[in-house]
């Protein structure tokens, strides 16, 4: 059987190694894209730079007269971000970690570096790096296509009108009622009329898709998709189906919470749902295959390198 001596990948192999995420070299361009993702997400949902569509309303509309719950929420945003991206996070560092440990505890632990153009990277470091990376990655994607769903429709929250605090007395044509000064009943108002505070306005321009549960679903889906796929637990059958049933139940009460509290209609969160849910299953499979696919060519292109480089020497058994 003939041997080969170690080599280093030249210049060509790790220029094609760039655009897979499933190795620790990652190119400058992927780089440089995920930062304008972070700050695009950063700009669409911390900011008011980005202006919102906006939309007219019905006058005395009941959908839009919910009261307003204040800044108290059933699930506050520093919850919601630490369950969108902490909680995934940990579960693939235990995933990944848990079967190093066990084999470290029971002795039998090797060095499986299949190294595939980068020699002395373990394997389950690796796997740490593509979950890690492709969930940060869909997160930040569910960020930006959410927030630019709501800036381009700007659909009004159930509680616009409390937060808008309208001043009719600017409509060419008012109503006069034993309140003071109203609009016409069924009339379409496209002017900006609102006296109420300039960012819960703005907030309540941006309810479709809601945010919530666009992150909730997306945690939650990709979660239980690494859980039935990637994650070996030990023990009764029923661990990870309750688990899966878990992560679910929690992105659903999540989701809900925002109908219950008049904070979105029942379809904002019924497309944010859905919006997080397909990110999740569409990385989860179809990009999680295309990496395969493309570690298979690198190391296919690795052997044929050794086979065909005139450097390399053949040595004894």
């Amino acid at each position: 059987m003939p041997t080969y001596t170690e080599q280093k990948p030249s210049s060509t192999m790790g220029n094609s190694a760039l655009p897979c995420l499933c190795w620790l070299e990652v190119g400058v361009i992927e780089l440089f894209l995920f930062g304008g993702l972070v700050t695009l997400a950063y700009l669409l949902h911390f900011t008011e730079i980005i202006p919102v569509v906006q939309q007219g309303f019905i006058c005395q509309d009941i959908a839009l007269s919910k009261p307003f719950a204040g800044p108290s929420e059933a699930v506050p945003w520093p919850v919601l971000y630490a369950m969108a991206f902490g909680a995934p996070v940990v579960l693939i560092l235990v995933g990944e970690l848990s079967p190093v440990l066990y084999q470290l505890g029971v002795g039998a632990m090797r060095d499986r570096a299949a190294t595939a153009g980068q020699q002395g990277v373990p394997t389950f470091l690796r796997r740490l790096v593509k979950f890690t990376g492709l969930h940060l990655f869909g997160g930040c994607s569910a960020l930006v296509l959410c927030g630019l769903g709501q800036v381009m429709t700007g659909s009004l929250a159930p509680y616009f009108l409390s937060v808008c605090s309208p001043n009719y007395t600017l409509l060419p044509v008012v109503s006069a009622s034993p309140d003071g000064p109203s609009c016409v009943p069924a009339t379409f108002i496209t002017d900006d009329i609102c006296d109420g505070s300039a960012e819960e306005v703005y907030n309540a321009r941006r309810s479709f898709p809601s945010l919530h549960a666009t992150l909730s679903w997306y945690a939650a889906v990709f979660m239980a998709l690494y859980a039935s796929s990637a994650l070996c637990l030990r023990g009764t059958r029923l661990i990870q189906p309750l688990l899966v049933m878990g992560l679910l139940a929690l992105a659903f009460l999540s989701a809900a919470s925002r109908v219950t509290e008049y904070r979105s209609h029942a379809v904002d969160v019924l497309g944010g749902s859905v919006l997080g849910a397909a990110i999740a299953v569409y990385l989860v499979g179809i990009l999680s295959f295309c990496l395969r696919i493309c570690s298979v060519s690198l190391v296919s292109k690795i052997r044929l390198t050794k086979t065909t480089d005139p450097h390399i020497t053949h040595g004894p058994f």
